[in-house]
């Protein structure tokens, strides 16, 4: 599941057109350099029990975190701006490290599917 959020082009201030690309992309970001994702893009948060937002779903000009390394299983992923195929850079991972154990998301009963929250900051990176 995935919560986006999109802006207008300021020369041409239409809804946005384009959709991200479909399975791991969540429908926000692009699947490699060459496909495209939703129109500019804002912002991306992930919720993602097969843990392919993590993977390497986004254009060109990302330098992704050391926590964000592969497929993370379970992870809450948070992607920054994009436009076309460039951007959609992972920002930041409920997962404290690359190789954490993955968030249970679900559980049996009711009491066993109570899990600690983990806040976690998105800092603006300087390029």
């Amino acid at each position: 599941m995935a919560f986006v959020l999109a802006a207008v082009d300021p020369a041409d201030p239409q809804t946005p057109t384009v959709m991200g690309q479909s399975g791991g992309a969540l429908g926000y970001s692009a699947k490699n350099f060459t496909s495209t994702g939703l129109s500019h893009g804002y912002l991306g948060i992930g919720l993602d029990v097969f843990g392919n937002f993590s993977n390497k779903y986004e254009g060109t000009g990302c330098t992704d975190p050391a926590n964000i390394a592969q497929v993370m299983p379970g992870e809450v992923v948070v992607r920054g701006p994009g436009n076309g195929t460039v951007g959609y850079c992972a920002l930041q991972s409920s997962a404290p490290t690359a190789t954490a154990q993955k968030l249970i998301l679900r559980a049996a009963t009711r009491t066993a599917s109570r899990y600690p929250s983990r806040w976690f900051s998105i800092r603006p990176r300087h390029r």
